[in-house]
């Protein structure tokens, strides 16, 4: 893994800093925000805030702060005032990560996040914790590191947390109606519930050069642990260059139920009803008609087969 840490006996970088705001957020946190650019000035760094209306303004905007586009209006005056943008930080939940990520994948600066998601994956995956008080700490301190996580891309669109097909689109699309439960006996109604959504009949499914048929209700890929808000793969490690292919074997619903309600107690060991494959490369096919949950967003399947590539550079990411 690649680790920059920076030490009391040396001279402590200065950031400039570029806060993308999605003030649409689930849990849109004014508070958090106000605290982050304070400690941002305390530790004698610069800022600059930007509030995009739309998903496709953030990633343009975050384009624009990251040297990717030529600069303008706020981005143009700040950078004038304090030289370039040097490290971004994603506010929202997943969704917002992702186009910040991608702007600082493409142009090699590190990325943060300050969590406002409903699920918070990534936040989850890389600082084990959703508290906006202590990643504001982590960000800003003194010996705070930089390290690296995989990134991954799927017919054109890059990812870093998770894609998956059936269950998981299924699950979010209840979470997103109810409140997370509390105990395993509510995941294991939810988890039911999901599993009613079926996949083809025969999913072709290839991890690198291994190809075979089933037929699943859950495909998942990821490159972190979490997913919808589960840690649904204990095996997924931030930067080794692979991701985790996550499927059932006929499994009925009942049983989805178990393992949904044995995940979130961090107790499920995978085996022959649901298994984990790892590798670099994945293909499934026949896809077509299904959605596809990419970093917590819910889009269309482009094309009747999907090819997902973990590549060969990592994202830079304050830990």
């Amino acid at each position: 893994m690649f680790v920059k840490k920076y030490n009391q006996n040396k001279r402590v970088k200065k950031y400039h800093f570029c806060l993308l705001v999605n003030k649409q957020a689930t849990n849109y946190n004014e508070r958090a925000i106000k605290k982050l650019i304070k400690s941002i000035l305390n530790n004698g760094h610069h800022f600059t805030v930007l509030e995009p209306n739309s998903a496709f303004s953030l990633y343009d905007q975050a384009q624009s702060a990251a040297g990717l586009k030529r600069h303008r209006g706020v981005v143009l005056s700040q950078v004038k005032k304090w030289g370039n943008i040097t490290a971004l930080i994603a506010c929202g939940g997943d969704g917002t990560f992702n186009l910040v990520a991608r702007a600082g994948f493409k142009s090699n600066l590190p990325v943060a996040v300050l969590p406002m998601g409903k699920f918070n994956n990534i936040c989850q995956s890389v600082y084990k914790t959703v508290d906006p008080d202590k990643i504001i700490k982590k960000i800003l301190a003194r010996k705070h590191q930089i390290i690296t996580i995989n990134a991954g891309e799927i017919a054109d669109q890059m990812f870093f947390s998770s894609v998956g097909l059936g269950f998981i689109p299924k699950l979010q699309e209840i979470l997103e109606e109810k409140k997370q439960p509390r105990f395993g006996f509510g995941w294991s109604q939810f988890g039911t519930k999901a599993a009613t959504i079926k996949l083809s009949k025969k999913t072709i499914l290839k991890v690198d050069s291994f190809k075979f048929e089933t037929s699943p209700k859950m495909i998942n890929v990821n490159l972190l642990p979490y997913s919808c808000g589960i840690p649904i793969s204990n095996a997924s490690l931030l930067d080794d260059g692979m991701c985790e292919i996550i499927f059932d074997v006929n499994v009925n619903t009942k049983k989805f139920g178990n393992y949904l309600s044995q995940i979130i107690k961090r107790k499920f060991v995978y085996g022959s009803d649901f298994r984990m494959y790892r590798g670099k490369s994945i293909c499934i096919e026949p896809v077509e008609g299904y959605n596809l949950y990419l970093d917590g967003e819910i889009i269309e399947v482009p094309s009747d087969m999907i090819e997902i590539t973990v590549l060969e550079k990592a994202l830079k990411i304050f830990a």
